[in-house]
């Protein structure tokens, strides 16, 4: 597939597109909240008048409808869809034309697509695999074709939605495209990645390198959408990608570049940090975090997950999970945005687009959508593979607390590095801490003063059932010193031990680093506990 074609078709191909769309789609409302309806909007950017009599839309049905009533539009004019033309409230401006279709297509809340044509010839296309409930999707670009899902997202007004004003994700592309990454899988496949869609068709020369020997040269044509190409090479010698100058649908042009290729990762290079196998609070969906220890990207494309004797896929072949040093990894079967710092996450969330944007960000977080995920919480193993190879695992048998513990308390388990036990529950006030990795921090041991005890839970009540309590005695800690405090020398004295002299309580698996502020739970929690 090598096509090398000279700078004028190119532009004449682009002068081609945006005639052959007048009418655009601009946002489209398929899950409303009980006050709204379903709509969608319509933006005439072609030079010329267009009759909404000669404007047809159609869903997945195949059903094509028409506008009613008919309207003269002018170039700029915006044209307003509702299902219910009788419920629209009269706050529009006279400008903005309003107006049904007959019949209406039915927007499915769990995917459907928009074709618009202007006179039986397609002006543009859109579709989705899921609606956000009470939240239209709108469009970013005009430049950019509708079927190019990256050029969507879910609206960020208050309101939800702005029919008949600026979308609230509109961008203007002034920044050329970038290269973010490479990444070559098992069997031979090259995928590079840029910062934003490129238009099909366009020829880009391509130079492969290696640490020692010739470099192999080849022209490709770029496939449309955030991945530039997907061809298979002759081996997997090579080690970095220079792409030649490429051009986005703003006419901006990139530099030549180049970057380095990722493979799939080796034991030790990627690791099992975090687990939460069921949630008492109905907050955050069970998951799995990893973290990129390797010191270079890794590609996650050919990872996948063991639990017992059920296998998941960790991504789809059509996106990407390039990895950057230090990336934690959450693989969920729900949607984990309510459990992490919505700033931390830089990715694009729309369906079926790749997950590029955390390249460009230093602390960003990543997640994988596994929708049959299940973690069984009781004698299960998870295991992280590339192909036959296990690069880690993580067993229940190996966490110092009994399962018990994490039935009441609703806790994760997370990795501690450096202490008696290889896993521990989280002690952290929340439960939970997915995309926070326990990296080690310098810390001095407390002195009087730093360390406050704020809440205390002690004489548990049994469940009549079976006789034990439902929770678990705990003290509450603060560091309310200035300094990261190291909490792991420290022991309890009470009624049963003199004054000074070590209790049977010394402070052995848990994360004994607090930072400024932080909160530490101790349990009193023995393995032999009922």
């Amino acid at each position: 597939m090598v096509m090398i074609c000279r700078l004028l078709p190119l532009l004449l191909l682009f002068a081609h597109q945006a005639n052959s769309q007048p009418v655009l789609i601009s946002e489209y409302l398929p899950a409303p909240s009980t006050h709204d309806q379903e709509f969608i909007e319509l933006v005439l950017k072609g030079s010329s008048n267009v009759s909404t009599g000669d404007v047809t839309v159609r869903d997945r049905s195949l059903r094509w409808s028409h506008v009613d009533p008919a309207y003269e539009l002018v170039p700029g004019d915006t044209l307003l869809l509702f299902r219910y033309i009788e419920k629209v409230p009269e706050t529009f401006s006279p400008t903005i034309k309003i107006a049904t279709l007959s019949p209406w297509p039915i927007l499915n809340n769990t995917g459907d697509s928009l074709v618009v044509q202007v006179s039986a010839l397609d002006s543009d296309r859109t579709g989705y695999s899921s609606a956000p409930a009470g939240r239209s999707i709108e469009r970013k670009s005009d430049v950019i074709p509708g079927y190019i899902e990256s050029n969507w997202a879910p609206s960020r007004d208050p309101a939800g939605s702005t029919p008949g004003r600026r979308n609230s994700v509109y961008e203007v592309d002034t920044t050329a495209p970038r290269v973010l990454g490479a990444e070559l899988s098992l069997n031979n496949q090259l995928w590079i990645w840029m910062s934003e869609a490129l238009p099909r068709n366009q020829s880009v020369r391509l130079q492969l390198h290696q640490n020692q020997g010739p470099s192999f040269s080849m022209t490709v044509q770029s496939m449309g959408g955030h991945s530039l190409t997907s061809l298979e090479v002759p081996d997997r010698m090579w080690t970095e990608v220079s792409v030649s100058s490429t051009r986005d649908y703003a006419g901006y042009e990139s530099e030549p570049s180049t970057v380095a290729i990722a493979r799939a990762p080796v034991r030790g290079e990627v690791t099992i940090n975090e687990v939460l196998y069921h949630d008492k609070t109905g907050g955050v969906p069970e998951f799995i975090e990893l973290f990129v220890a390797s010191d270079h990207s890794i590609s996650l494309r050919e990872l996948s997950l063991s639990t017992n004797q059920t296998l998941f896929s960790l991504v789809p072949q059509d996106t990407t999970l390039l990895a950057p040093s230090g990336t934690a990894v959450l693989l969920s079967a729900g949607n984990m945005d309510a459990a992490v710092d919505q700033a931390a996450i830089s990715f694009a969330r729309e369906a079926k687009n790749p997950h590029l944007e955390h390249l460009t960000s230093p602390s960003a977080i990543l997640t994988a959508i596994i929708p049959s995920l299940r973690l069984p919480n009781r004698e299960s193993t998870i295991r992280l593979h590339v192909q036959s190879d296990t690069l880690d695992a993580m067993s229940t048998n190996e966490v110092c607390f009994s399962p018990r513990f994490e039935t009441y308390t609703g806790r994760s388990v997370r990795r501690q590095a450096d202490l008696p036990c290889k896993w521990t529950h989280s002690l952290l006030s929340v439960g939970t801490s997915p995309g926070l990795i326990s990296l080690p921090v310098q810390a001095r041991p407390p002195i009087a003063g730093d360390l406050r005890i704020s809440e205390v839970l002690y004489d548990t009540i049994e469940d009549a059932f079976d006789n034990r309590a439902d929770q678990v005695e705990f003290i509450e800690l603060m560091n309310v010193g200035d300094e990261p405090l190291d909490i792991g020398g420290l022991y309890f004295s009470g009624p049963e031990t003199d004054l000074g002299k070590p209790s049977d309580l010394p402070f052995l698996h848990a994360q004994t680093r607090l930072s400024v502020g932080e909160i530490a739970l101790v349990f009193h929690y023995p393995r032999d506990f009922p």
